[in-house]
C-alpha cells in the first residue's frame, strides 16, 4: 500500500471523489479503520501502528496529526498525547477540518474539558462566518461534550450557545 501513497490524487477534485469512494467502498469498516492504528499500538505492534498513521494520514491529511497522538495515547502517552491534541484543535491557523479531528480525538479519550476551548474558538468562527456546515459540526460535538458530562459546570451556557447559533442560521435561512 506505502508504495501508492505518491501517487494518491492532489488536492482538489479528483481526490474528493477518491475519498468519497473509499469511505463509500469501506462502509461500516470504516469505523475499524479510523481506530486500527491505536489497536495496533496497544498491542504493541509499534511499527504497523506507525505505517498505519502514515496511510491514514494520506488519505485524511485533516486527521494526520490527531491520528499520530491517538496512537501515542494508544502507547501509554496519555497526557503527551492530550496535550498535543489540545494545542492542535486551539490553533487558530490550522484549518478547522483539523481542529475538529483533534477535538473528536480529545472526545474519544474523554478529555472534554481539553476540548472545550478549541470547540468555543471554532463555535465563534462559525458564527462569523456564518459557516453552517462548520457550525454543524461544532454542534455535534457540543451535544457529544455536553452528553458525556452532564454535570458540567457551565453547560447551560453552552447551551445556550447553541441555541444561539441556531436562532442566527435559523433567521439566515428565512
Amino acid at each position: 500500500v506505502e508504495a501508492y501513497l505518491p501517487k494518491f490524487p492532489e488536492p482538489g477534485v479528483r481526490r474528493e471523489k477518491f475519498v468519497g469512494e473509499f469511505i463509500a467502498a469501506m462502509g461500516e469498516w470504516m469505523e475499524v479503520f479510523d481506530s486500527m492504528s491505536q489497536a495496533l499500538a496497544k498491542k504493541q505492534h509499534e511499527a504497523f501502528a506507525d505505517r498505519l498513521v502514515v496511510i491514514e494520514g494520506t488519505i485524511f491529511p485533516e486527521r494526520a496529526l490527531s491520528a499520530k497522538a491517538l496512537v501515542r495515547a494508544a502507547r501509554g502517552q496519555l497526557d503527551a498525547a492530550v496535550k498535543d491534541l489540545a494545542a492542535i484543535s486551539d490553533d487558530a491557523t490550522k484549518p478547522p477540518y483539523e481542529r475538529l479531528s483533534a477535538i473528536d480525538a480529545l472526545l474519544s479519550l474523554e478529555k472534554g474539558e481539553a476540548a472545550k476551548p478549541g470547540l468555543l474558538a471554532l463555535l465563534d468562527e462559525a458564527q462569523a462566518k456564518k459557516d453552517l456546515e462548520l457550525a454543524s459540526h461544532v454542534v455535534e460535538q457540543l451535544t457529544e461534550l455536553l452528553q458525556a458530562n452532564p454535570k458540567l459546570p457551565d453547560r447551560l451556557a453552552l447551551r445556550a450557545r447553541v441555541e444561539e447559533l441556531a436562532a442566527i442560521f435559523g433567521s439566515a435561512e428565512e
